[in-house]
Parts: structure tokens; C-alpha cells; sequence
């Protein structure tokens, strides 16, 4: 008899241990979206690299807590009217924080959805300011655009000495948000803009711009664009004959732009987060460990989403993976973590401080040649706390807008309004997001959008899904930038 209840008290413990055993064994799911398929599949690609490289040594070293992460993978192609069903998928399947390895356009879209759950999103090198204005669950691990505009302008008058300058902008929200920095802080360093030229993101024929930059003769092209149109960009300057030193942006921080451009790549500087020649053990293992496990050299892209992972590993590990306040909170909290692009610290408005990296083409490879560490072009307006819902006060808006008009403060356009975020997330009840219009694929001509078409942005209405309604052109929204205090910026 001893022996059969023996047996029992066995079998109990076994079959306890059986179910104990799946749940302390659950793995610990980040949301991760990027562009997969379409224009900017090779971002997407380098992205997911370095999500999984992260998510690979991180499990490899023990996980978070015991327990393993795993990367929940959804392809945005890049385009904003993907990224509102995109996060609404993750909310509904209860995930806890999420991380943006995509463009501006289907990143600043995505925001404010997960501002509105109250669930932590962390850019990974999205640069448009909105992204973080969408509220304080929203973070970023890299630049913003204004920022690295500003240490460019810093590099070019200060470093470099040269005073002559032209602009040659990508006609999207990244190439206008470089734009504005350096021409905000082009008078502080004492730069002169002869003439700025912009392109759409089909463009691969220059033949006017090349035209044009001849007749200005300047001391210094800043050139801002992707790999896929900046390499024809540049190759066709060097066949024209320009000379002129150029400096490129973190767009063409790939090892595709040196392919695309060939000959004339060599010598192009580039404002970047990623620097190949540093003595960081962070940044040299992450180097080291991508090169040898995808045998390419490690990019922007990749390094920032690697970031992005690394700092959701911390901020899990000391919050738990179950309650997204408290996983908000010590994300807000990090501060001097050392991670593959530098030694990174938040601010109070979400936003990353780090130095910016120079990077220039030598032998057919990136080295470094400046380190920017400059607060001036690091800061943004405190201000705009207000604006990003991070204050205090009258919600939503604490400085820069009148506590009266807070509430219901309107973006006009000509086809319709956009209320603000705060008003969204506070009366969910009342406001629906609506399809695309035309319920398609996209069909109309460049305006703004991240791969040169339009973009359908999410719209909304009282009446809930109504297609063709309150659409928003981006290209006539006017709203105050946050870095940049006496200009506008696109939205």
C-alpha cells in the first residue's frame, strides 16, 4: 500500500512538473517589424540581421532572467498604411514592447497606436521628430534627423573649414529633416547655402542637378539620400567633372552604396552612428560577430536595431516582461549603456544622446574620421516636451501651446484634419482609424512618402472606417519642429 501511494505521489510530481515546465520555460516575445519585401527590402534585411544577431547572443548568454527572447517578425514594405493594422496586431496579441526596424514613414504611423495602448516602442533609426512627439511609451536609439544635420553643419564650418555650401535634399521626410538641421546651424558656423536641389526617390537621372552644382562651384556638397539613388547621385557628380568634397548621410551607410557608386564612392564622408575603426568593445564585437556570422560588413541599420534589442534585453530584465509601465520606465531609465553604436543615455523627451560618427570611404571601405560631441547639435527644445505628451500640467501640451487650445489642437489641410495624438489616445471610443483611401495599392505620383509614392496615411473620423475621408496630404501639414526653432518642418 506504501508502495502504490508512493507511486501516486510520483506520478503528482511528475505530471507538476510537466506543466510547470512549459511556463518557466515561455520565451519573452519583442515585436519587431521592418521593411522585408518592396523598395527598401535591403534595409530590412540588414534590420532583421542585427535584431537576431542580438536576440542570438542574448539567449546564447542565458537570456533575460532565464528566460529566452524571441523576435515576433511582421513586414511593414516600408510604407506607413501598413504599420497601423501592423500594430494593431501586436496589441491584440498582447505583446509588451515593440521595436521599429523601419523607415520614418510606417514608424511616426505606428507611434501613436502604441502611445494609445500605453505599450513601450523604441525606434530603432526612424529620424522624423513626430516619432517621439506621439508620447512618452515612445523612445529612440538613434539620431534625429535635425540632430544629424546640425553635426554635419558642424563638420563642414568647423572641422572642415569650408564656408561655401550646396544642398542636395532627398524630397522626403529624412531628407528634410537633414536639411533643417544644417541650415539651422549653418550661420553658427559660419556656412553660407548658395543653393539647395532636391529629387524625388525614383530619381536615378541627375543631369540637371550636376548642371546646376557646376555653375554654383561650391567648397562642399551635402548630399542626404539612400544608397539605391544616392550611388547614382554620386557616381554621376564624378562623371561630370565635380570635384568638390562631398558629405553623405547615414542613408549611404552601407556597403551597397560603395557597390552602386563604385569609383566615385572613394572619398565620400558620411554623418552616421556606426564607426568600423572604434575601440569600443561594444561596437568592435558587434563589427566583429556580424561579419562573421552573415559574411558582409555590419551597417547603420544593422547596428541600430542591434541597439534597439539590447536596450529592450536591459529594460526586460529589470522590469519583467509583464507590466509595460514599468518596462517604460526603465527603458526611460538607461542611461550610459554601452551598446554596438556608442554609449547611449536618454532623455526626458525619449530621445538618445550619443556623439555622431564621420565615417569616409577609403579603399572601398568606411573608416573613421571625425567624432561629433556636441550638445548644441544634440539638443532639442524643451519646449516640445509638452508637445510629445511627456510634461506635466494641462494635458496634452505643456509650453508652446496655449493650455485653452490644447484639447482639440487641428493640423488644416486641404483635404482634410488630423486631431492631435492626445485626443486620439484619450477618446479612443470617438475616433477610428479608416483605410487607405481607394482600399489599394498606392498609385499616385511622389509627395513624401519613404519610397517616392504617396503615402495613404491613416485618417480618422467620428463615423469610424470611411474610405477617402479626413486623407491627410503630408506635404501641407505645417507644424513648428522641435530642433529647429524658428523654421517648420513637414510632417
Amino acid at each position: 500500500m506504501r508502495f502504490i501511494t508512493g507511486i501516486k505521489l510520483l506520478v503528482v510530481a511528475a505530471l507538476g512538473a510537466a506543466l510547470v515546465a512549459p511556463a518557466a520555460a515561455q520565451t519573452i516575445k519583442i515585436g519587431f517589424h521592418a521593411p522585408l519585401t518592396g523598395f527598401a527590402a535591403s534595409d530590412g534585411k540588414s534590420a532583421l540581421n542585427g535584431a537576431e544577431l542580438a536576440v542570438a547572443e542574448i539567449n546564447a548568454a542565458g537570456g533575460v532572467n532565464g528566460r529566452k527572447l524571441e523576435l515576433v517578425v511582421l513586414d511593414d514594405q516600408a510604407k506607413a498604411d501598413q504599420a497601423v493594422p501592423l500594430a494593431n496586431k501586436y496589441i491584440g496579441d498582447g505583446l509588451k514592447i515593440v521595436i521599429s526596424g523601419s523607415y520614418s514613414g510606417p514608424t511616426r504611423a505606428a507611434a501613436g497606436v502604441f502611445q494609445g495602448a500605453k505599450i513601450p516602442y523604441i525606434s530603432s533609426y526612424a529620424i522624423h521628430p513626430d516619432i517621439t512627439r506621439a508620447g512618452n511609451y515612445v523612445f529612440r536609439t538613434s539620431f534625429m534627423g535635425e540632430v544629424q544635420g546640425r553635426a554635419a553643419a558642424k563638420f563642414i564650418g568647423d572641422i572642415l573649414k569650408k564656408k561655401n555650401v550646396t544642398l542636395i535634399t532627398l524630397n522626403n521626410d529624412f531628407g528634410q529633416s537633414l536639411s533643417a538641421g544644417f541650415k539651422e546651424a549653418a550661420g553658427k558656423y559660419g556656412i553660407k547655402v548658395i543653393s539647395e536641389y532636391t529629387y524625388a526617390m525614383g530619381d536615378r537621372q541627375f543631369g540637371s542637378v550636376v548642371a546646376s552644382v557646376k555653375r554654383d562651384n561650391p567648397d562642399m556638397l551635402y548630399v542626404s539620400g539612400y544608397f539605391f539613388n544616392g550611388g547614382p547621385l554620386v557616381a554621376q557628380l564624378r562623371a561630370g567633372g565635380i570635384t568638390t568634397p562631398i558629405l553623405g548621410t547615414e542613408g549611404f551607410d552601407t556597403h551597397n552604396f560603395i557597390k552602386i557608386a563604385g569609383p566615385a564612392a572613394e572619398g565620400v564622408m558620411i554623418t552616421t552612428s556606426l564607426d568600423r575603426d572604434s575601440k569600443s568593445p561594444a561596437m568592435r564585437k558587434f563589427i566583429d560577430d556580424y561579419e562573421k556570422k552573415f559574411n558582409t560588413p555590419a551597417d547603420m541599420v544593422a547596428a541600430s536595431t542591434n541597439t534597439a534589442i539590447n536596450v529592450a534585453a536591459a529594460a526586460l530584465a529589470k522590469a519583467g516582461p509583464d507590466d509595460a509601465n514599468k518596462i517604460r520606465d526603465a527603458i526611460a531609465s538607461t542611461k550610459d549603456f554601452q551598446v554596438s553604436t556608442g554609449k547611449i543615455s536618454f532623455n526626458e523627451l525619449g530621445e538618445v544622446y550619443k556623439a555622431a560618427q564621420v565615417q569616409v570611404i577609403k579603399g572601398g571601405k568606411f573608416h573613421h574620421q571625425a567624432t561629433i560631441d556636441d550638445r548644441y547639435c544634440s539638443r532639442r527644445r524643451r519646449s516640445d516636451e509638452g508637445l510629445a505628451g511627456r510634461g506635466g500640467g494641462s494635458p496634452p501640451f505643456q509650453g508652446g501651446v496655449p493650455a485653452k487650445r490644447a484639447g482639440w489642437l487641428r493640423f488644416r489641410s486641404a483635404q482634410g484634419t488630423m486631431r492631435s495624438a492626445w485626443a486620439r489616445e484619450h477618446h479612443p471610443g470617438r475616433y477610428a482609424a479608416t483605410p487607405p483611401r481607394g482600399g489599394g495599392e498606392e498609385r499616385e505620383p511622389p509627395l513624401l512618402g519613404e519610397e517616392g509614392k504617396k503615402e495613404n496615411l491613416p485618417s480618422f473620423s467620428r463615423r469610424g472606417p470611411s474610405a477617402g475621408r479626413g486623407v491627410v496630404d503630408p506635404s501641407r501639414i505645417r507644424i513648428q519642429s522641435c530642433t529647429t526653432p524658428n523654421s517648420s518642418s513637414s510632417a
